[in-house]
């Protein structure tokens, strides 16, 4: 978890509050946190979303 809070530029106390629930997720750290790994974001939603993206 060290890594990606120093590669997303995200504290990594804020990753384990995000987690566990206890701090929400703005667009903007998800942003980073995904772009950390190597993933773009509109990728993570539109996964998410599923079919029902095309309705």
């Amino acid at each position: 978890m060290e890594e990606l809070a120093l590669r997303a530029g995200v504290h990594r106390t804020s990753i384990g509050l995000i987690e566990r629930g206890r701090r929400g997720l703005t667009l903007e750290v998800a942003a980073r946190l995904t772009a950390a790994v190597g993933i773009r974001l509109g990728d993570v939603i539109n996964e998410a979303l599923g079919p029902a993206r095309d309705s």
